[in-house]
């Protein structure tokens, strides 16, 4: 029983993973999307993340076979790899600047059906390329367990990523949550490496991630806090203003 909580805890790890690191592609494909006739955007938008889906699913497994080879550091690359990702996710105040949406808006005038699936597919992959090493190595290159939690995202992603995104927009606590989710687990997979884990204690090893995820929410609330009074202080002087 303890062992099928525990894989069940890593799927639904690997699900929240997989979802957070997707809000960057979501944004790209939304803005691809709404090129097309109202009757394709859902079937475009649909079928190209889930081809993507399942085209993620093929490659973190060959680069969960390559972790069994001892001497690679994959699972060490990708928790650097995953740090630098949280640090550009909490950085950029927007998922997309100006100049990028304008870039996409000029590559999808005109666009059919299967060209808006296979660009998304394409836009969706090349987000995921980046993603495949953090999620392989989250799930210690279980096969099982990325393919089982990959597939219980999809629906998720399908379904309420636009929605999480507008949820972060409007309260930006929540874009700092998802930063200590990756952050804890950048740094879990870091100190849970072969190389590493025999030099820190296993306490130390368990309380260097719960810090930084707590320290980044703290921050989150900091911030938010420093953004609100700042708005505050403006809507007043423009109010005494004559």
């Amino acid at each position: 029983m303890q062992d099928f909580m525990q894989i069940l805890i890593k799927m639904i790890h690997i699900m929240l993973l997989n979802i957070i690191l997707s809000f960057d592609s979501i944004s790209v494909i939304a803005v691809m999307s709404r090129k097309l006739p109202k009757k394709y955007r859902k079937k475009a938008y649909m079928t190209g993340l889930s081809i993507s889906v399942f085209c993620t699913i093929f490659f973190t497994s060959i680069i969960s076979i390559i972790m069994e080879i001892q001497w690679l550091p994959v699972q060490l690359l990708g928790g650097i790899l995953l740090l630098k990702m949280t640090y550009e996710l909490l950085k950029q105040e927007h998922t997309m600047n100006a100049s990028g949406d304008e870039n996409i808006k000029r590559l999808t005038s005109a666009m059919s059906l299967p060209s808006a699936i296979a660009k998304i597919t394409i836009i969706s992959l090349s987000f995921s390329f980046d993603n495949i090493l953090a999620i392989a190595g989250a799930a210690d290159g279980n096969i099982e367990i990325i393919t089982f939690g990959l597939l219980l995202s999809l629906p998720l992603i399908l379904t309420t990523c636009k929605y999480i995104l507008r949820l972060i927009e409007r309260q930006r606590i929540f874009l700092y949550i998802s930063g200590a989710i990756l952050i804890y687990t950048a740094i879990e997979m870091i100190l849970s490496y072969q190389v590493i884990a025999p030099y820190i204690p296993r306490i130390i090893a368990s309380l260097i991630p719960r810090f930084f995820s707590v320290f980044v929410v703290l921050y989150g609330l900091y911030m938010v806090k420093k953004s609100s009074s700042t708005t505050q202080i403006c809507e007043s002087k423009d109010t005494k203003a004559p």
